[in-house]
């Protein structure tokens, strides 16, 4: 299955324009987004039913040492 990196990749944009495009924010370009849209149909990407949400606010500000190469 197809990532949220590997769209980037793919349109060669940032992992953040993906993220907007797949949330439906107005603030990308419309040629951008159909770079991206067309990215998530070439890779064959389907985002999933249930989705993360915000963290909660007992859980915000907590960090873990994961780092993303």
């Amino acid at each position: 299955m197809a990532t949220i990196r590997d769209i980037a990749k793919e349109a060669d944009v940032a992992i953040g324009t993906v993220s907007r495009v797949m949330n439906g924010e107005r603030n990308v370009a419309p040629a951008t987004a159909r770079k991206v849209k067309k990215a998530m149909k070439t890779l064959g990407y389907t985002p999933k039913e249930v989705r993360p949400g915000p963290k909660t606010r007992k859980r915000q500000g907590i960090h873990t040492k994961t780092r993303y190469c």
